[in-house]
């Protein structure tokens, strides 16, 4: 078994072991189901995941087991705000995201929306199995 993973098995039942190495951390408060995500969460998506600081910079092979396990093919929302200077009007706007493999280090936007419930409702749509990043050759 991967050390990584063990270190993350100690975690989920003391919450003092988090994954870390010279550049990354992974640890309870980014899982999926942990109560930070949990209360961020609608119709099972999570909007604006508690996720590692380089989450969006880290090779897919150097990600712990846990984080694939937790995160590959789970679409969530991240809230952008956008400022259009000429009319001075902020806005947001929802990106459906999902770690898919498509980008090697990050997660792919699937695509955006001006409205969370359309956002909501295509990320419960998109699901792609874990066992896929087995055979994504990384």
């Amino acid at each position: 078994m991967n050390s990584d993973y063990v270190l993350l098995e100690k975690l989920n039942t003391s919450g003092d072991w988090p994954f870390i190495d010279e550049e990354y951390e992974y640890w309870s408060g980014h899982r999926p189901y942990s109560i930070r995500n949990k209360n961020q969460t609608i119709d099972g998506v999570i909007i604006n995941p508690h996720l590692p600081k380089l989450f969006e910079a880290r090779a897919h092979n150097k990600r712990p087991k846990a984080e694939i396990e937790d995160w590959w093919g789970r679409a969530f929302i991240k809230t952008i705000v956008n400022i259009e200077t000429a009319k001075n009007d902020v806005f947001l706007i929802y990106e459906v995201r999902c770690l898919d493999g498509s980008v090697s280090s990050k997660s792919t936007l699937l695509k955006q929306f001006i409205n969370l419930n359309l956002a909501i409702n295509y990320a419960k749509r998109f699901k792609i199995k874990t066992a896929d990043f087995e055979g994504a050759g990384f």
